[in-house]
C-alpha cells in the first residue's frame, strides 16, 4: 500500500503595514504585507509487508531570497502488537545522523519510546519520552534529552488539551468533557455521530536548559501520571 500527503506553507509579514515608522501613514500609502517564506514538503510511505514500511520525504524552503532542500528517508518495523522499531536519516547538507526510535505501548494509555541520534563520531544525543493520555482531551509528555557526554540535557514537560464540542442530542453535553467514565447504562450514543475535533486549545511547555537531578524526574513522572489515577477515581456524589 502507498500512501502519499503533501503539505505547502507559505508565511508572510504585515508589520510594516500594521506599525510603520510614521503612524499618521494613510493606509493605502502603507506598505503591502509580504511572503517572507515558502515550504513545500513531500512524503511517501510504502507498506513492504504487514511489519516492515519505508519512508521517503522531500522538503523545499526559501527564506528571504535563500533556498535550501531536505531528503529524508525511513524505514519502519513492527516488533510485535506493542512495539516498533523506526530509523530515519535527513540529508541536507549537514553531518549525516541517523536516528533510532524504539516506541512501546505501555498500557491502553501509556507510550514509551528511546530515541537516539548516531553520527560518525559516535552518539550525538539520547531522549526519553514518555506520554500519558490524562483525559480524553488531556494529553501528558515528558521528554528527558541528555547530549553526547551526558554533561548537559533538558527535561521537557508538554501539556496539551484539544478542544471537542459535544452534540447537543449526546449524553456527553451533560456531563463533564474530562470524565473518563464509561457511558452509564441505558445511555444510548451514536456512534457515527459522535465527533471530535483535534484542534489544540491549551498547550503549557516547560523546559530546563540544564541536567535534571533524579528528584526532579521523579517529581515530574508522579505529577504526570499521577494526575490519572485522580481523574479514574470515582467523583464522591456523583450518581
Amino acid at each position: 500500500r502507498l500512501r502519499m500527503s503533501s503539505s505547502l506553507i507559505l508565511s508572510s509579514s504585515a508589520s510594516d503595514f500594521l506599525e510603520p515608522a510614521d503612524p499618521d501613514t494613510p493606509l493605502l500609502e502603507r506598505a503591502r504585507p509580504s511572503i517572507t517564506s515558502t515550504a513545500i514538503s513531500e512524503d511517501i510511505s510504502l507498506e513492504l509487508s504487514a511489519r516492515n514500511s519505508v519512508d521517503l520525504g522531500a522538503q523545499i524552503l526559501t527564506k528571504s531570497g535563500l533556498g535550501g532542500s531536505t531528503l529524508r528517508l525511513g524505514f519502519k518495523r513492527v516488533l510485535s502488537h506493542h512495539a516498533s522499531l523506526q530509523l530515519s536519516s535527513s540529508f541536507n547538507g549537514s553531518p549525516l545522523l541517523l536516528v533510532a526510535t524504539l516506541t512501546r505501548r505501555l498500557s491502553r494509555h501509556s507510550t514509551a519510546s528511546l530515541s537516539t541520534n548516531l553520527s560518525a563520531s559516535g552518539i550525538a544525543s539520547v531522549s526519553l519520552r514518555a506520554s500519558r493520555q490524562l483525559t480524553r482531551r488531556t494529553l501528558g509528555e515528558m521528554t528527558w534529552t541528555l547530549g553526547g557526554f551526558a554533561d548537559e540535557g533538558a527535561l521537557t514537560l508538554n501539556l496539551q488539551r484539544t478542544a471537542r464540542k459535544p452534540l447537543a442530542n449526546s449524553p456527553e453535553a451533560e456531563q463533564d468533557d474530562d470524565d473518563e467514565a464509561r457511558p452509564r447504562q441505558g445511555d444510548e450514543v451514536p456512534r457515527r455521530r459522535r465527533s471530535r475535533s483535534t484542534r489544540p486549545a491549551l498547550i503549557l511547555l516547560y523546559s530546563t536548559p540544564r541536567l535534571p537531578r533524579l528528584s526532579e524526574i521523579i517529581a515530574a513522572v508522579r505529577v504526570l501520571f499521577g494526575a490519572a489515577r485522580a481523574r479514574a477515581a470515582p467523583r464522591a456524589g456523583r450518581p
